[in-house]
Protein backbone atom coordinates (compact mmCIF):
# COMPACT_ATOMS: atom_id res chain seq x y z
CA UNK A 1 0.00 0.00 0.00
CA UNK A 2 1.04 3.80 -0.32
CA UNK A 3 0.92 4.98 2.98
CA UNK A 4 0.78 8.74 4.30
CA UNK A 5 2.64 9.08 7.59
CA UNK A 6 1.11 12.47 9.67
CA UNK A 7 3.67 13.11 12.19
CA UNK A 8 5.62 15.74 13.52
CA UNK A 9 9.56 15.30 11.97
CA UNK A 10 11.29 18.33 12.72
CA UNK A 11 10.99 19.47 15.75
CA UNK A 12 13.79 17.63 17.67
CA UNK A 13 15.96 14.72 17.08
CA UNK A 14 13.44 12.84 19.24
CA UNK A 15 11.13 13.24 16.73
CA UNK A 16 13.28 12.80 13.95
CA UNK A 17 14.12 9.36 15.07
CA UNK A 18 10.47 8.19 16.15
CA UNK A 19 9.12 9.35 12.32
CA UNK A 20 12.13 7.32 10.40
CA UNK A 21 11.54 4.81 12.83
CA UNK A 22 8.04 4.25 11.72
CA UNK A 23 8.93 4.58 8.12
CA UNK A 24 11.96 2.56 7.67
CA UNK A 25 9.46 -0.37 9.51
CA UNK A 26 6.47 0.47 7.31
CA UNK A 27 8.80 -0.46 4.37
CA UNK A 28 10.46 -3.36 5.68
CA UNK A 29 7.11 -4.86 5.23
CA UNK A 30 6.75 -4.00 1.45
CA UNK A 31 4.87 -0.40 1.92
CA UNK A 32 5.92 2.45 0.37
CA UNK A 33 5.54 5.38 2.56
CA UNK A 34 5.47 9.04 2.46
CA UNK A 35 5.58 11.63 4.86
CA UNK A 36 2.95 14.42 5.08
CA UNK A 37 4.22 17.68 4.47
CA UNK A 38 4.50 19.92 7.80
CA UNK A 39 2.49 22.33 6.24
CA UNK A 40 -0.54 21.15 7.34
CA UNK A 41 0.72 22.01 11.24
CA UNK A 42 1.76 25.38 9.93
CA UNK A 43 -1.43 27.12 9.94
CA UNK A 44 -1.93 26.19 13.63
CA UNK A 45 1.72 26.97 14.79
CA UNK A 46 3.14 30.87 14.16
CA UNK A 47 6.43 30.06 14.95
CA UNK A 48 7.20 27.09 12.70
CA UNK A 49 5.66 29.06 10.24
CA UNK A 50 7.45 31.90 10.99
CA UNK A 51 11.21 29.92 10.71
CA UNK A 52 9.67 28.07 7.15
CA UNK A 53 8.78 31.35 5.86
CA UNK A 54 11.11 33.38 6.41
CA UNK A 55 14.58 31.02 6.43
CA UNK A 56 14.38 31.36 2.37
CA UNK A 57 15.01 35.22 2.77
CA UNK A 58 17.90 35.10 5.31
CA UNK A 59 21.54 35.05 3.51
CA UNK A 60 23.62 32.23 4.31
CA UNK A 61 25.83 33.39 6.40
CA UNK A 62 23.38 34.97 8.90
CA UNK A 63 22.03 31.23 8.63
CA UNK A 64 25.14 29.90 9.49
CA UNK A 65 25.34 32.37 12.56
CA UNK A 66 21.81 32.05 13.97
CA UNK A 67 22.71 28.06 14.09
CA UNK A 68 25.97 28.90 16.28
CA UNK A 69 23.51 30.97 18.32
CA UNK A 70 20.70 29.01 18.58
CA UNK A 71 20.52 24.93 19.15
CA UNK A 72 16.69 24.47 18.12
CA UNK A 73 17.67 26.51 14.91
CA UNK A 74 20.77 24.63 14.12
CA UNK A 75 18.63 21.28 14.82
CA UNK A 76 15.66 22.74 12.33
CA UNK A 77 18.73 22.90 9.54
CA UNK A 78 20.41 19.54 10.50
CA UNK A 79 17.09 17.72 10.23
CA UNK A 80 16.58 19.54 7.03
CA UNK A 81 19.40 18.35 5.31
CA UNK A 82 18.92 14.77 6.96
CA UNK A 83 15.11 14.70 5.51
CA UNK A 84 16.30 15.45 1.57
CA UNK A 85 16.70 11.97 0.94
CA UNK A 86 12.61 10.99 2.24
CA UNK A 87 9.34 10.99 0.25
CA UNK A 88 7.66 14.34 1.90
CA UNK A 89 4.35 15.17 0.26
CA UNK A 90 4.44 18.42 -1.18
CA UNK A 91 2.63 21.57 0.89
CA UNK A 92 -0.87 22.15 1.45
CA UNK A 93 -3.09 23.43 4.57
CA UNK A 94 -5.28 20.82 4.36
CA UNK A 95 -4.85 16.94 4.63
CA UNK A 96 -7.90 16.13 1.74
CA UNK A 97 -5.83 17.85 -0.61
CA UNK A 98 -3.00 14.99 -0.33
CA UNK A 99 -5.89 12.37 0.58
CA UNK A 100 -5.93 11.21 -3.10
CA UNK A 101 -1.79 10.15 -2.99
CA UNK A 102 -2.14 7.49 -0.67
CA UNK A 103 -4.34 4.24 0.32
CA UNK A 104 -3.99 4.63 3.91
CA UNK A 105 -3.06 6.81 6.13
CA UNK A 106 -1.36 6.62 9.71
CA UNK A 107 -1.21 9.00 12.41
CA UNK A 108 1.52 9.09 14.75
CA UNK A 109 3.82 9.05 16.82
CA UNK A 110 4.64 12.02 19.83
CA UNK A 111 2.33 14.20 21.54
CA UNK A 112 -0.09 14.67 18.24
CA UNK A 113 -3.10 14.87 20.57
CA UNK A 114 -1.99 16.87 23.61
CA UNK A 115 -4.19 19.76 22.08
CA UNK A 116 -4.40 22.18 25.02
CA UNK A 117 -0.34 22.14 24.77
CA UNK A 118 0.70 25.76 23.51
CA UNK A 119 3.41 24.44 21.86
CA UNK A 120 1.56 21.64 20.19
CA UNK A 121 -1.91 22.93 19.39
CA UNK A 122 -5.09 21.53 18.05
CA UNK A 123 -4.43 20.38 14.75
CA UNK A 124 -7.46 18.58 12.91
CA UNK A 125 -5.97 16.10 10.93
CA UNK A 126 -3.95 14.61 14.01
CA UNK A 127 -7.54 13.65 14.77
CA UNK A 128 -8.38 12.35 11.55
CA UNK A 129 -10.99 14.96 10.68
CA UNK A 130 -10.91 15.80 7.10
CA UNK A 131 -9.24 12.38 6.31
CA UNK A 132 -11.84 9.99 4.72
CA UNK A 133 -9.10 7.39 3.41
CA UNK A 134 -9.14 4.35 5.98
CA UNK A 135 -6.23 6.06 8.45
CA UNK A 136 -4.97 4.26 12.41
CA UNK A 137 -3.05 5.74 15.05
CA UNK A 138 0.44 4.74 16.01
CA UNK A 139 1.64 5.28 19.09
CA UNK A 140 0.13 8.52 18.79
CA UNK A 141 -0.07 10.30 22.84
CA UNK A 142 -1.97 12.86 24.34
CA UNK A 143 -0.26 12.90 28.23
CA UNK A 144 -0.15 16.42 28.59
CA UNK A 145 -4.17 16.97 27.01
CA UNK A 146 -5.40 19.09 30.11
CA UNK A 147 -9.12 20.04 30.57
CA UNK A 148 -10.12 20.45 26.75
CA UNK A 149 -13.47 22.09 26.82
CA UNK A 150 -16.93 20.65 25.37
CA UNK A 151 -15.65 21.85 21.73
CA UNK A 152 -13.15 20.35 21.79
CA UNK A 153 -14.07 17.23 23.25
CA UNK A 154 -16.84 17.13 20.71
CA UNK A 155 -14.40 17.50 17.90
CA UNK A 156 -11.52 14.80 19.20
CA UNK A 157 -14.47 12.51 19.37
CA UNK A 158 -15.96 13.08 15.85
CA UNK A 159 -12.48 12.86 14.66
CA UNK A 160 -11.27 9.81 16.57
CA UNK A 161 -14.75 7.58 15.99
CA UNK A 162 -13.49 7.44 12.60
CA UNK A 163 -10.15 5.55 12.87
CA UNK A 164 -9.85 1.87 12.17
CA UNK A 165 -7.46 1.18 14.70
CA UNK A 166 -6.27 3.14 17.38
CA UNK A 167 -3.04 3.30 19.32
CA UNK A 168 -0.95 4.92 22.05
CA UNK A 169 2.25 5.27 23.60
CA UNK A 170 1.47 5.32 27.03
CA UNK A 171 -1.25 4.18 29.21
CA UNK A 172 -2.75 7.84 30.36
CA UNK A 173 -3.35 8.61 26.35
CA UNK A 174 -5.55 4.98 26.14
CA UNK A 175 -7.54 5.65 29.15
CA UNK A 176 -8.79 9.02 27.90
CA UNK A 177 -9.45 7.48 24.78
CA UNK A 178 -11.17 4.92 25.44
CA UNK A 179 -13.47 7.38 28.05
CA UNK A 180 -14.18 9.45 25.26
CA UNK A 181 -15.32 7.43 22.51
CA UNK A 182 -15.69 3.77 24.06
CA UNK A 183 -13.26 2.11 21.71
CA UNK A 184 -9.95 -0.20 22.41
CA UNK A 185 -7.16 2.17 22.16
CA UNK A 186 -4.03 -0.30 22.47
CA UNK A 187 -1.01 0.70 24.20
CA UNK A 188 2.58 0.27 22.12
CA UNK A 189 6.17 0.54 21.96
CA UNK A 190 7.42 4.17 20.40
CA UNK A 191 8.65 3.38 16.81
CA UNK A 192 12.18 4.07 17.71
CA UNK A 193 11.78 0.79 20.52
CA UNK A 194 9.32 -0.84 17.90
CA UNK A 195 12.39 -0.95 15.07
CA UNK A 196 15.67 0.84 16.27
CA UNK A 197 17.19 0.71 12.81
CA UNK A 198 20.13 3.38 14.32
CA UNK A 199 21.22 1.30 17.61
CA UNK A 200 24.81 0.48 18.37
CA UNK A 201 25.80 -0.44 21.45
CA UNK A 202 29.32 1.70 21.01
CA UNK A 203 32.32 2.02 23.39
CA UNK A 204 32.12 1.99 27.16
CA UNK A 205 35.53 4.06 27.81
CA UNK A 206 35.15 7.31 26.75
CA UNK A 207 36.17 9.90 28.40
CA UNK A 208 32.41 12.09 28.84
CA UNK A 209 29.16 11.84 30.18
CA UNK A 210 26.53 12.92 27.80
CA UNK A 211 23.88 15.29 28.40
CA UNK A 212 20.80 15.35 26.77
CA UNK A 213 17.58 17.74 27.78
CA UNK A 214 16.97 21.08 29.72
CA UNK A 215 15.11 21.96 33.17
CA UNK A 216 17.34 20.69 34.83
CA UNK A 217 16.84 21.62 38.52
CA UNK A 218 19.15 23.11 40.85
CA UNK A 219 19.74 19.45 43.05
CA UNK A 220 20.02 17.71 39.73
CA UNK A 221 22.56 19.85 38.17
CA UNK A 222 24.34 19.47 41.69
CA UNK A 223 24.06 15.84 41.59
CA UNK A 224 25.18 15.51 38.17
CA UNK A 225 28.35 17.60 38.33
CA UNK A 226 29.70 15.71 41.38
CA UNK A 227 29.53 12.43 39.47
CA UNK A 228 31.31 13.65 36.44
CA UNK A 229 34.08 14.56 39.22
CA UNK A 230 33.67 11.81 40.88
CA UNK A 231 34.00 9.71 37.90
CA UNK A 232 36.61 12.23 36.26
CA UNK A 233 34.54 12.19 33.27
CA UNK A 234 33.60 15.48 31.06
CA UNK A 235 30.41 16.38 31.06
CA UNK A 236 28.96 16.50 27.16
CA UNK A 237 25.80 18.43 26.36
CA UNK A 238 23.61 17.15 23.21
CA UNK A 239 21.19 19.57 21.47
CA UNK A 240 20.45 21.74 24.42
CA UNK A 241 23.17 23.98 25.92
CA UNK A 242 23.97 24.02 29.51
CA UNK A 243 26.73 26.46 31.20
CA UNK A 244 27.83 23.71 33.74
CA UNK A 245 28.90 21.22 31.26
CA UNK A 246 32.20 20.81 30.07
CA UNK A 247 31.30 20.86 26.42
CA UNK A 248 28.26 20.98 23.85
CA UNK A 249 28.52 18.77 21.15
CA UNK A 250 28.17 19.97 17.13
CA UNK A 251 26.63 17.34 15.28
CA UNK A 252 26.65 17.81 11.41
CA UNK A 253 23.51 15.09 11.42
CA UNK A 254 21.21 13.25 13.08
CA UNK A 255 23.35 10.36 13.14
CA UNK A 256 26.07 11.89 14.95
CA UNK A 257 23.61 12.79 17.43
CA UNK A 258 23.42 8.40 18.13
CA UNK A 259 27.14 8.45 17.80
CA UNK A 260 26.89 10.75 20.89
CA UNK A 261 24.73 8.17 23.22
CA UNK A 262 26.67 5.48 21.45
CA UNK A 263 30.35 6.54 23.19
CA UNK A 264 29.51 8.06 26.31
CA UNK A 265 30.25 6.63 29.33
CA UNK A 266 26.98 7.48 30.90
CA UNK A 267 23.37 9.28 29.86
CA UNK A 268 21.93 11.99 31.90
CA UNK A 269 18.44 12.50 30.34
CA UNK A 270 15.38 14.53 30.91
CA UNK A 271 13.73 13.70 27.85
CA UNK A 272 11.38 10.42 26.67
CA UNK A 273 13.93 10.09 23.86
CA UNK A 274 16.99 11.00 24.78
CA UNK A 275 15.88 7.89 27.56
CA UNK A 276 15.47 5.55 25.00
CA UNK A 277 18.47 6.49 22.90
CA UNK A 278 20.35 5.37 26.23
CA UNK A 279 18.80 2.24 26.31
CA UNK A 280 19.06 1.42 22.94
CA UNK A 281 23.17 2.20 23.17
CA UNK A 282 23.22 -0.14 26.25
CA UNK A 283 24.84 3.00 28.44
CA UNK A 284 24.47 3.45 31.93
CA UNK A 285 21.98 5.92 32.75
CA UNK A 286 19.95 8.02 34.91
CA UNK A 287 16.42 9.81 34.14
CA UNK A 288 15.61 13.50 35.04
CA UNK A 289 11.91 14.39 36.14
CA UNK A 290 10.68 18.14 35.17
CA UNK A 291 6.83 19.66 34.65
CA UNK A 292 7.87 19.56 30.97
CA UNK A 293 8.23 16.71 30.42
CA UNK A 294 8.57 14.28 33.74
CA UNK A 295 5.50 12.37 33.10
CA UNK A 296 5.93 10.71 29.78
CA UNK A 297 9.61 9.89 31.37
CA UNK A 298 8.35 8.33 34.02
CA UNK A 299 5.50 6.27 32.60
CA UNK A 300 8.21 4.85 29.79
CA UNK A 301 10.53 3.63 33.12
CA UNK A 302 7.20 2.48 34.87
CA UNK A 303 6.38 0.64 31.54
CA UNK A 304 9.80 -1.11 30.78
CA UNK A 305 10.02 -2.31 34.56
CA UNK A 306 13.03 0.40 35.03
CA UNK A 307 11.62 2.67 37.26
CA UNK A 308 14.96 2.48 39.29
CA UNK A 309 17.11 4.38 37.00
CA UNK A 310 14.88 7.41 37.92
CA UNK A 311 16.78 10.37 39.91
CA UNK A 312 15.26 10.22 43.67
CA UNK A 313 16.36 11.51 46.84
CA UNK A 314 19.20 13.15 45.34
CA UNK A 315 21.16 10.27 43.64
CA UNK A 316 22.65 9.18 40.86
CA UNK A 317 22.09 6.06 39.75
CA UNK A 318 25.98 4.61 39.64
CA UNK A 319 25.04 0.92 39.30
CA UNK A 320 24.52 -0.71 35.85
CA UNK A 321 21.67 -1.68 33.54
CA UNK A 322 20.34 -4.88 34.06
CA UNK A 323 19.87 -5.13 30.36
CA UNK A 324 18.86 -9.13 30.16
CA UNK A 325 15.93 -8.03 32.15
CA UNK A 326 15.18 -4.67 30.12
CA UNK A 327 15.29 -6.32 26.53
CA UNK A 328 13.28 -9.06 27.95
CA UNK A 329 10.58 -6.60 28.57
CA UNK A 330 11.21 -4.62 25.39
CA UNK A 331 10.84 -8.19 22.90
CA UNK A 332 7.69 -8.53 24.82
CA UNK A 333 6.65 -5.35 24.34
CA UNK A 334 7.77 -5.20 20.76
CA UNK A 335 5.69 -8.48 20.12
CA UNK A 336 2.47 -7.05 20.88
CA UNK A 337 3.25 -3.94 19.33
CA UNK A 338 3.78 -6.03 16.07
CA UNK A 339 0.85 -7.84 16.39
CA UNK A 340 -0.97 -4.34 16.17
CA UNK A 341 0.55 -2.85 13.21
CA UNK A 342 -0.70 -5.87 11.73
CA UNK A 343 -4.09 -6.23 12.58
CA UNK A 344 -4.23 -2.10 11.86
CA UNK A 345 -3.00 -2.46 8.26
CA UNK A 346 -5.17 -5.36 8.06
CA UNK A 347 -8.18 -3.06 9.04
CA UNK A 348 -7.31 -0.11 6.71
CA UNK A 349 -6.38 -2.55 3.71
CA UNK A 350 -9.94 -4.21 4.01
CA UNK A 351 -11.57 -0.63 3.65
CA UNK A 352 -9.64 0.51 0.69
Amino acid sequence: MKIGIVTVYFADYGSFFHTMSLYNYLESLGHDCELVSYSIRRHYSWKLNSVYYFEKFFPKPFQKLAARLVPAYNTFRILKRDLEGVSISPNYSCIQELEDRYDCIVIGSDELWSATNPTINFVPAYFGLGITKPHFSYATSGITLKNPSPELRRQMKEGLDGFCAISARDRITCNWVEELTGKTCVEVLDPTLLYPYFADEGAADSDYIAVYGEHFSTEQVRAITAFAKLHNKKLRAISWRHEWCDEFATPSCADEVQREFANSFYCMSSTFHGTIFSILHKRNFTCFTSSLRGLKVKTLLEKLGAEDRLFVGGEIVDKPVDYAKLYESIAALRTSSESYMASALKAVGSRG
